[in-house]
């Protein structure tokens, strides 16, 4: 895989969720999605992202968040584990396998971006500039 390579989902938790060949990527969505599009998954050809790999995850697991454009993430492996990291909101998720590393990395932005928005008016400066990052990538849907 490239670093071109891209995970598209349904907004249900799809196990195998990933580009294999950037090419395919309808025109329309090579860009990103606009704010009422929905992110799909054309589940032809997929392969499993393996460590090294950089990939770009474009929808979460929680159906009422939208992502305004992918992020890169990198996969690595630590011991047993394998590791899905987003340096630019400087965070991972863990798994068995690369794919559930990528699949808990996009359950825990949801669940970041809940608990930042409920308590955005308490947050010091350091989770401030992580919501503000956050939420310019995320909507609700």
């Amino acid at each position: 895989m490239t670093p071109d390579t891209v995970v598209r989902a349904t907004l249900e938790e799809v196990p195998g969720a990933i580009k294999d060949d950037a090419s395919r990527i309808p025109p329309n969505m090579a860009a990103g999605p606009k704010h009422d599009e929905p992110i799909i998954q054309d589940f032809e050809q997929q392969s499993e992202p393996t460590i090294g790999d950089s990939v770009q995850i474009g929808s979460l697991l929680d159906s009422r968040l939208r992502m305004h454009s992918a992020v890169t993430i990198s996969l690595e492996q630590e011991g047993p584990w394998h590791v899905a990291y987003c340096e630019d909101l400087n965070e991972f998720g863990y798994g068995t396998d690369p794919l559930s590393a990528v699949q808990d990395l996009r359950q825990t932005l949801a669940e970041l971006y809940w608990e930042l928005k409920s308590d955005r008016e308490r947050l010091g400066q350091d989770l401030a500039q992580t919501w503000d990052r956050l939420s310019a990538l995320i909507f609700e849907a």
